[in-house]
């Protein structure tokens, strides 16, 4: 355990040099020192992240999606030793093939996505931590310092970009981004969060900063809408609205920048009524998303057969005998038959004991912060109806009465921190430049889908918390930028 702890400090340290001493990592205004006492204060939060996966939910090892990141990126790293061509197919995808996956990755929960996700990004996370295992050692803490990088030259570029925006001195937009509950904890771990915080600050740096040379900004563009898409494509699908509202609000209707805001949503309005097709596809992959997770969430057994999963809700395990990798029924009992990763429709099943041994392919019990939603079940209608129920669950929750552990406590004041900055910023903004406003508008754009989509999907309350991370990013940021902060805290030159 010591040379654990003693091995990331001395990665940390090595990072803290370039952070420190290159050019690249300058932020005007800024002492040079700020920025690596804030990777430090990542890292910190870092272990923290790791001491709860372990102590608390893991029982003495990492657990969760960042521990099943670390395993089946080290199942993927010990194909180098055994087939380095083998290897390097897997970790690119080029001549990658069903068989080979099967051959040396059949253990692995993350390696196949089926219909259900066009970009299977969880196993794009499991390759770049297949990288860190061949200098981490399988220490979950490098992978988090090396993560936390990343999020830090996110945070950095995000610095860069809005203290064009906001009258906010550069060090404490710096701090408040830095200082984000949500933002740090979850933005110091192995997991998604980090490499998706780094995509959006290169991305909107190689966008909104133009002076800069143009192939410095096509290659930070490039990298972070390759970030964007290969580690959560759903977010970039929840800025392109804002995307196009900006360039028309920019390029066609300059003085008019509600004009493109209803010329937006009576587009989306005619698309959805104009293309039955699309808009049921789409309904029917959000319902799929809400049962699966809602299974999850509720806990409950899928046991593998020849040619689908059967789903047993946890009121049921007492009707099965339930062994280390396999489940056999011992009375008839009601199921679900389902492919993960299909788009077929669920289908309840009634099931007899036959002596069938089922392997077991996800087993667990309900999450502790599991909330009710209601069934979307591939409806249209049932979708709008429940759009004001998602906005409250992924913008509010959890309430003082919501199940959950004392962690709780901790998102539920963020949340209504950042609420009440927002509130307040709106009641009390300053006069807002036209550029300003449109890229404010851009970004409540962008914080709606996102909101909405997390609301519409997620039952899991530390699940919403953890998603909703860019949401909330963007809420402080239009803070930031409508207030009118006193001469102490704003810049000289304004």
């Amino acid at each position: 355990m010591i040379f654990t702890v003693l091995y990331s400090i001395f990665w940390s340290l090595v990072l803290c040099i370039p952070i420190r001493y290159a050019r690249a990592f300058r932020i005007p205004d800024i002492h040079p020192w700020v920025l690596p006492i804030g990777f430090m204060l990542k890292v910190a939060a870092g272990f923290v992240f790791t001491f709860i996966y372990i102590q608390f939910y893991g029982r003495g090892e990492i657990t969760g999606d960042a521990g099943l990141f670390l395993k089946e990126s080290h199942l993927l790293q010990q194909v180098f030793f055994d087939s380095p061509k083998a290897y390097f197919s897997l970790l690119t995808g080029i001549g990658e093939t069903e068989e080979l996956a099967m051959q040396y990755l059949s253990e692995t929960r993350h390696w196949s996505a089926g219909n259900l996700s066009i970009i299977n990004d969880s196993k794009n996370v499991v390759r770049i931590n297949s990288l860190l295992q061949f200098i981490s050692m399988s220490n979950p803490l490098v992978h988090m310092v090396f993560f936390s990088f990343g999020a830090l030259i996110g945070i950095r570029d995000l610095t860069l970009v809005f203290r064009r925006f906001t009258r906010l001195k550069t060090v404490w937009l710096l701090c408040g981004l830095l200082l984000m509950p949500g933002l740090l904890f979850w933005g110091s771990s192995m997991l998604k969060e980090p490499l998706l915080i780094l995509g959006l600050g290169l991305f909107m740096r190689s966008i909104l900063i133009p002076e800069a040379l143009l192939h410095q900004r096509l290659l930070r563009g490039s990298l972070g809408l390759f970030l964007l898409i290969f580690i959560k494509p759903y977010i970039l699908l929840c800025m392109i609205p804002g995307i196009l509202y900006f360039l028309l609000a920019k390029y066609v209707w300059k003085q008019h920048p509600l004009r493109s805001l209803a010329l937006l949503t009576g587009l989306a309005a005619l698309l959805v009524w104009a293309m039955p097709v699309t808009r049921n596809t789409a309904t029917h992959y959000l319902s799929r998303k809400q049962f699966d997770f809602d299974n999850v969430g509720k806990g409950g057994l899928h046991v593998l057969t020849d040619s689908c999963f059967f789903y047993f809700p946890p009121a049921d395990f007492s009707k099965l005998e339930i062994r280390d990798t396999t489940a056999i029924l011992k009375v008839p009992v009601h199921a679900y038959r389902l492919r993960f990763g299909s788009m077929d429709p669920v289908m309840p099943v009634y099931l007899k004991p036959d002596g069938t041994a089922w392997p077991i392919y996800y087993f667990d019990y309900a999450c502790e912060s599991y909330i009710p939603t209601t069934p979307i079940r591939s409806s249209f209608p049932q979708l709008l109806r429940n759009i004001p129920e998602a906005l409250v669950n992924a913008l509010l929750r959890p309430f003082p009465n919501d199940p959950g552990s004392s962690f709780k406590y901790p998102v539920m004041l963020e949340s209504w921190g950042i609420l009440g900055l927002f509130l307040f910023a709106l009641f009390r903004h300053r006069k807002i430049a036209p550029t300003e406003k449109k890229l404010i508008i851009s970004i409540a754009i962008f914080t709606f889908c996102l909101l909405l989509l997390i609301g519409w999907t997620t039952p899991v309350i530390g699940a919403i918390a953890r998603y909703r991370v860019p949401a909330y990013v963007g809420l402080f940021l239009i803070s930031l930028m409508l207030i009118p902060f006193p001469p102490t805290w704003t810049k000289t030159d304004q």
